[in-house]
């Protein structure tokens, strides 16, 4: 069975920045730092990518 596909740059460019700016913005903006529990610790390896800090909402 054949198949034909095309491929539109402009259209990946899109989405290429669409991606990009959900990923620039901020999660959790609408929570007051004040709700937040902050008594988390992180261990382990030291990736390029490993977090900063941990946090969760107070339950």
């Amino acid at each position: 069975m054949a198949s034909i596909s095309w491929t539109y740059p402009a259209d990946a460019l899109l989405a290429l920045r669409a991606r990009e700016e959900s990923a620039a913005a901020p999660t959790g903006a609408d929570m007051a730092l004040e709700e937040l529990e902050l008594n988390y610790e992180i261990e382990g390896d030291r990736p390029p990518w490993r977090p900063l800090r941990a946090a969760a909402p107070h339950s």
